[in-house]
């Protein structure tokens, strides 16, 4: 990931925001039993061309 981002900086891209996608279990009462993330959203900006 270190070097996807270093090469999307040297392109003008910065990384503003990192957004956690979650997911969870339930157990037989219908209960939350687990939380984790499922997935990440990278969001990046750079100056118009």
């Amino acid at each position: 990931m270190e070097t996807l981002f270093n090469e999307f900086g040297g392109e003008g891209w910065e990384l503003i925001s990192i957004i956690p996608e979650y997911t969870n279990t339930t157990n037989d009462q219908n209960q939350i039993d687990i939380i984790y993330v499922n997935t990440y959203t990278f969001v990046f900006k750079r100056p118009k061309q």
